[in-house]
């Protein structure tokens, strides 16, 4: 998959711009996170209140998980390329994929 990052102002694209990305594996687990308290291993999203539809948030606590999560900066196009799987699906939330473009200050002042 490609990820492009331009210039909103003149639909240049900009080379070095670091594109974070993560997602779930193929069962629905995010690596760091733990796996759910045995009291919550059958839970059912929350059927009402501020999280309605969703299920209770885990800390990130394995730190040494990376799993579907990687880095790279875009090319002199202004693109970032990656291989991955498709993300498995788990209760309340769509299956999604997850882009943080992040620009790096010193990578503009080596150009």
């Amino acid at each position: 998959m490609n990820f492009g990052v331009i210039d909103v102002e003149t639909c240049e694209p900009i080379p070095n711009v670091l594109v974070d990305i993560w997602h779930a594996n193929a069962t629905g687990h995010y690596a760091g996170h733990p796996d759910p308290a045995p009291e919550n291993v059958n839970e059912e999203p929350a059927k009402e209140g501020p999280r309605k539809g969703l299920l209770n948030p885990y800390p990130k606590t394995k730190w040494g998980e990376t799993f579907c999560r990687g880095a790279y900066p875009t090319d002199k196009n202004g693109v970032a390329q990656f291989t991955s799987i498709f993300p498995g699906y788990y209760s309340g939330r769509a299956t999604r994929k997850f882009f943080s473009p992040f620009i790096c200050l010193l990578c503009w002042l080596l150009i």
